[in-house]
């Protein structure tokens, strides 16, 4: 499963104000709300307590994307919560470290430059037109950071 293509938003239903949270969690293993964290671990009565007025509503929205959309393995039960707390997959942190370093460094600009150059010359090479999309998908990692 590819935690980068993850639509947090799960096509607008999920609350602005959580997606950050899921976010967090998923990629890196952050521990968001008492809320959130009931609902990972599969505690129905601990999530409706901490539930304000929009989320209490929203529970099966929440188990939906779960189900659907990120692993398995990092939601479910409390066992799960605590693996992927103590396992979060450590490429996901190192991927994510160095598009940090990219963006810092003004690589990012560099290759928005070189996208936009290849796609001028109307490229008709399939290797680099696959070399041009990954740099794309870089460019959009590196501008969601």
């Amino acid at each position: 499963m590819n935690v980068w293509k993850i639509d947090f938003s799960y096509g607008g239903e999920i609350p602005d104000y959580m997606r950050e949270g899921l976010r967090q969690w998923v990629m890196f293993g952050r521990t968001p709300g008492h809320f959130l964290t009931a609902v990972l671990k599969n505690d129905l009565r601990e999530a409706c307590v901490r539930a304000d007025d929009t989320n209490v509503a929203l529970l099966l929205t929440y188990v939906r994307f779960l189900y659907n959309e990120v692993p398995g393995t990092c939601w479910g039960s409390k066992d799960h919560v605590t693996s992927w707390l103590r396992n979060v997959d450590i490429e996901i942190v190192r991927e994510e470290n160095f598009v940090k370093q990219l963006k810092r460094h003004g690589f990012g600009d560099m290759l928005g430059n070189l996208a936009s150059q290849a796609e001028m010359l109307d490229v008709d090479d399939d290797e680099a037109r696959e070399k041009l999309e990954e740099a794309e998908a870089w460019l959009k990692k590196i501008s969601e950071l």
